[in-house]
């Protein structure tokens, strides 16, 4: 679902997540409250869709939110970004500057194996452990890439033990920009 919605148009998709959500799989998909009673919803009743949906993805207002006491804009924010070949995640305050960057290659992983899902979930888990030690507890992230890694990354960083204020995907796609090259004639 996520996929098609990114290659659909190029917005910057923003889950805000809840603390009480366990899995850093739910990015796009619509829950339920525990104060939203399951009886009462049905598929097709748009109105509590929209409540639902409200609840999840960010208004106006969620800029104005305070997480602990901190503006929702001066949060850190964690740039995943997974390419075909690594993953290089950047640990970032609010206003851009960079705290902290690590990649596979920077814990050790070589060739091939910068390429696995396990090289992204022990960066993702090693930045977290240095936003801990540096005493961040808050964070936003903001994906980059088209890959199954970035969720392995997700994964690391939530198992550091900081909290996922909201996940934005930054992927951009383009709309049809650039003249292909000419395929071989034979």
């Amino acid at each position: 679902m996520l996929r098609s919605l990114i290659s659909s148009i190029r917005q910057t998709y923003t889950c805000v997540v809840r603390p009480n959500i366990a899995s850093v799989n739910h990015q796009v998909v619509c829950h339920f409250n525990k104060d939203v009673d399951a009886r009462d919803y049905s598929p097709g009743d748009e109105q509590h869709d929209k409540r639902l949906w409200r609840r999840h993805f960010p208004s106006e207002e969620t800029l104005q939110m305070s997480i602990d006491g901190t503006p929702y804009d001066q949060l850190p924010v964690v740039n995943i970004k997974t390419s075909k070949n690594n993953v290089i995640i950047s640990l970032c305050r609010g206003t851009g500057e960079t705290i902290c960057l690590s990649s596979g290659g920077s814990l050790g992983f070589r060739h091939a194996k910068k390429n696995t899902n396990l090289c992204a979930q022990t960066v993702g888990a090693h930045i977290g452990e240095k936003a801990k030690s540096l005493g961040l507890q808050n964070l936003r992230v903001n994906l980059n890439g088209l890959n199954t890694k970035r969720t392995s990354a997700l994964l690391g960083l939530r198992t550091s033990g900081v909290r996922i204020v909201s996940i934005s995907d930054v992927t951009k796609t383009p709309h049809n920009g650039c003249r292909p090259r000419s395929k071989p004639r034979k």
